[in-house]
């Protein structure tokens, strides 16, 4: 499954694996500006910054991430939040950006 996420600004994306299929054994991505990405362990928990099992700071370009490097936390059932950096702090201007996640077995 791959999924596009258009936004402007800075901006909260969440997404979950609940078991129901084989379909997370890794995670694929894209993404034009930095993000944040939280984990956790369950998928009714709620990553974020400040509760989190896992967390990447400052990803960008092309990532993947597989589940098997963190068993323990991306067993059998996961959370993820992803923070995108949208501003411009200095000049408080808001930027376009387009996250690209492809869940894949």
């Amino acid at each position: 499954m791959v999924v596009y996420k258009k936004s402007t600004g800075p901006k909260w994306h969440s997404y979950y694996y609940d078991g129901g299929n084989s379909m997370a054994s890794y995670l694929i991505g894209n993404t034009q500006l930095p993000i944040d990405i939280y984990i956790s362990a369950g998928y009714k928990s709620d990553p974020n910054q400040f509760q989190y099992d896992i967390v990447l700071k400052n990803v960008y370009g092309d990532f993947t991430f597989w589940a098997a490097d963190w068993p323990q936390y991306m067993g059998d059932t996961y959370s993820i939040a992803v923070h995108v950096h949208g501003i411009l702090e200095d000049s408080n201007l808001l930027q376009k950006n387009t996250l690209k996640m492809s869940f894949n077995d």
